[in-house]
């Protein structure tokens, strides 16, 4: 090493200062996943009960599109906030 190239002082916070945060990687990989739902084909499999396994498993060849459903990527979690904000109100049934 030469006189001129110095060591930072703590290379640990040089680190920790350019590696993003877990919310951050979290936030970045809801918007890559609610992107995608825009992009891929929505699809399923009809289902039938495997008795050996023990549980439903797909049955191959039965794969069908079915109605896409994409997330929009701000007004889904805006919408979910308002909706658990709004207060229901239930009304009592008239006898007859």
């Amino acid at each position: 090493m030469t006189e001129d190239e110095t060591l930072p002082e703590h290379p640990e916070n040089d680190l920790a200062s350019r590696f993003p945060t877990a919310y951050t990687i979290l936030f970045g990989l809801i918007i890559l996943v609610a992107a995608l739902t825009w992009i891929i084909p929505a699809g399923q499999y009809e289902r039938a009960m495997n008795d050996e396994v023990g549980r439903e498993v797909a049955v191959p060849g039965t794969y069908e599109t079915v109605e896409p459903n994409p997330q929009a990527l701000l007004m889904s979690c805006w919408h979910q906030r308002r909706a658990s904000t709004i207060p229901t109100v239930t009304l009592p049934m008239p006898l007859m």
